[in-house]
């Protein structure tokens, strides 16, 4: 298993630089981490990367590209000496207005990284508003994926259970499972599998005109909410990951109109989720571990219950380790068949709609004593007339995050829409 995923993540350097151009924003994620309290001074912070981070050899690794970029030429890693905190770690004031807060991220998640150093970042955003400040760590997709960040994050704080020693090692560190992941061992039959291939959908119903235009909008969520709508299906209910499709279908019926009247031919609408390819022996190998499911949302249903029943146990129909598979093999095949995949995964019909969806690990977090509030997960830009709609839960605080490279305007109106979704679902459970 190690070997395969390595080579996958090895892969995904060249796949995504050749993604980065034809999206015309770099292949950045980014997790923003809010805390109560006063921010720490720089020279503590230095340390405690130093201590915490400094001995992990992924966070040395530069991405060097060829001479000439070809279809036959690939970008590689090369390993620097060590890594120094103060070319990584940058300080940012907000002015007490949140507002600046979600321009910082969306300046972020479309600014490539510098040239020579390892693709990574960490911001003290100082003054969020009158009570808070934030981290916001960011990389580059091909060197870390969302499940990485969370770890190195809590690697950083200080958490119940996980206790670092001199060298920067954890003990007793809690498990990462992707939610994603939460249905993966139930059984399937073969009748039920479906296979999307590699068919292109229908697109988002939204003019681009001359250029798209990144955005990003975010919000906190009611949980109770969230737990209502979890318990709107009989049996063990829904996942997060679930909710969070059957939301984010329910948003653009919403948003956009029923789709018998969108423009274009009836196809399936092509979501995707992401899921964590690590065994339990992996669980904190940093790099580029996951797959994709990809499967038609079910937009054209109008009912918001049968909506979360089409979702419910994608991943007992779907296999994500086909993905990582075609991947491995395009691997082998050379540099030219990444990029042919790339060059298809970022056509306007193939992955319209991305909906990863986190767990931060359960217990008490601080740093350096200041408490954990939120997290807002920003993945990474879609291809342009797509969305990217993600939704972190930490410690029972649900905060939503939409970004979108259609129009301005188009994340807001999507994340203000999600929280009807779910009170159509909670209005399922009560009318029981």
């Amino acid at each position: 298993m190690v070997a395969k995923t390595m080579n996958v993540e090895s892969a995904l350097a060249p796949t995504d630089e050749l993604s980065c151009s034809r999206r015309g924003v770099p292949s950045t994620i980014a997790l923003a981490a809010l805390f109560a309290g006063e921010p720490p001074d720089q020279e503590s912070l230095y340390d405690r990367v130093a201590q915490r981070w400094g001995r992990l050899p992924r966070l040395r690794q530069v991405l060097s590209s060829p001479e000439r970029l070809g279809w036959l030429r690939r970008h590689h890693w090369q390993r620097a000496d060590c890594l120094d905190p103060r070319r990584h770690i940058l300080s940012v004031d907000c002015a007490k207005d949140p507002l600046r807060l979600t321009a910082l991220l969306r300046e972020l998640i479309t600014r490539p990284f510098p040239e020579g150093l390892p693709p990574w970042q960490l911001r003290v955003v100082r003054q969020v508003d009158d009570s808070h400040f934030a981290l916001v760590l960011t990389a580059h997709h091909a060197l870390l994926d969302g499940q990485s960040l969370l770890h190195l994050a809590t690697r950083l704080l200080d958490g119940d259970g996980c206790v670092f020693d001199g060298d920067g090692e954890a003990s007793g560190a809690p498990r990462r499972v992707p939610l994603s992941a939460e249905r993966a061992q139930q059984p399937s039959t073969d009748s039920t599998r479906q296979s999307t291939g590699l068919r292109l959908g229908r697109t988002l119903p939204v003019n681009l005109g001359s250029a798209p235009q990144p955005d990003l909008a975010w919000a906190e969520i009611d949980a109770e909410m969230i737990r209502s709508a979890r318990r709107a299906l009989p049996g063990l209910g829904a996942t997060l990951n679930e909710v969070l499709l059957a939301g984010v279908s329910g948003t653009l019926r919403h948003v956009h109109g029923e789709p018998d009247r969108w423009p274009g031919a009836p196809r399936p609408l092509y979501g995707c989720f992401p899921v964590d390819l690590r065994t339990r022996q992996e669980a904190e190998v940093l790099g580029n571990m996951v797959s994709l499911v990809r499967f038609p949302l079910p937009v054209d249903t109008s009912d918001p219950r049968e909506r979360l029943t089409a979702c419910q146990g994608v991943l007992g129909k779907y296999k994500p380790e086909a993905a990582a598979q075609g991947i491995d093999a395009a691997a082998k095949l050379g540099p030219w068949a990444l990029r042919a995949i790339a060059a298809w995964g970022n056509r306007p019909g193939a992955l319209p709609v991305s909906c990863p969806a986190f767990r931060w690990p359960r217990g008490t977090w601080s740093l350096d004593g200041r408490p954990l509030t939120s997290v807002i997960p920003c993945p990474v830009m879609p291809p342009p007339g797509g969305i990217a709609v993600s939704l972190m839960n930490c410690s029972g605080t649900f905060t939503l995050c939409t970004i979108s490279n259609t129009v301005s305007g188009h994340a807001r109106a999507l994340t203000d829409s999600f929280p009807r979704e779910l009170e159509s679902l909670a209005g399922i459970e009560r009318a029981k």
